[in-house]
Order: structure tokens, then C-alpha cells, then sequence
């Protein structure tokens, strides 16, 4: 499959294939989970969109979109593009910086890196289908 990608900010964040170590894995006696073949398939399946900048986002459980505080580690000029609470409720939306395009037929996963965790949040993960939008018909 051939993935196309068309910047469409600026400085999109970099793009990376999946890459295979995890720390959680490497703490491991041995580094024995590097010897599930699947689980060391899922760590490099796929690409990685790399953030700039560290951050922390504090949520204050209300349900608009101001309730969710995002702090830069360090300044950065494109951090109000990086992420938003665009849906509210407590929802934390990362923009790509990019147009992605599949071949007819593709799909896209759209996720976190896979065997890895966050603390006190909850990732999802969403299909993108290059069916494209149609207007109803009249």
C-alpha cells in the first residue's frame, strides 16, 4: 500500500515509520516481551506522527472546551496547532498536520503507537475510509 501525505500546516510534526523499542519492554529481565513475535510486529506497524514538544493536559472533568488545560514543556510557536479539546467533554483531539491519502480500497487505523499506555487517559481509535464525503442527493 502506498500512503500519500500532504503537508498542510507549516511545520507538521515529523513523520516516522513505527519504531520498535518500548521502555516497559527493555525493564523486562532479558527484554523477554521482544520475544513475542507479535507484540514486537505491532511496535513497528505503521508510522508514528512525532510531537515537537512535550505536554501535559489537565482536564477539570466539566464538559466544555476550555476545560481541558494544555501547558507546553518548553515554548513552541506551533503548539496551539498540535492539540485542542475540539469536541469538549473532557475529549483531547490531535491534528496531524497532514492530508493523508490511501489507494482505492485502503483504509487507515488511526491510533496511538500500539503497546504503549498513557497515564489517567483513555485513547481511541478510529477508522478513516477514503469513501470522502457526498453531498445528499436531490
Amino acid at each position: 500500500m502506498e500512503l500519500e501525505c500532504y503537508p498542510v500546516s507549516l511545520r507538521p510534526p515529523e513523520l516516522v515509520p513505527g519504531r520498535p523499542d518500548r521502555a516497559w519492554m527493555d525493564n523486562f529481565s532479558a527484554r523477554h516481551p521482544y520475544r513475542c513475535l507479535p507484540l514486537s510486529m505491532a511496535n513497528t506497524s505503521g508510522w508514528e506522527l512525532l510531537s515537537p514538544v512535550g505536554f501535559t493536559a489537565e482536564w477539570t472533568g466539566g464538559i466544555h472546551q476550555q476545560d481541558i488545560r494544555l501547558t507546553a514543556d518548553h515554548p513552541h510557536p506551533d503548539f496551539h496547532h498540535l492539540a485542542s479539546s475540539h469536541f469538549s467533554h473532557g475529549v483531547l483531539t490531535f491534528h496531524s498536520g497532514y492530508l493523508f491519502r490511501t489507494p482505492p480500497g485502503w483504509s487507515m487505523m488511526v491510533m496511538g503507537p500500539p503497546t504503549t499506555s498513557r497515564t489517567a487517559s483513555s485513547p481511541s481509535r478510529a477508522w478513516w475510509r477514503p469513501t470522502g464525503f457526498r453531498s445528499p442527493s436531490r
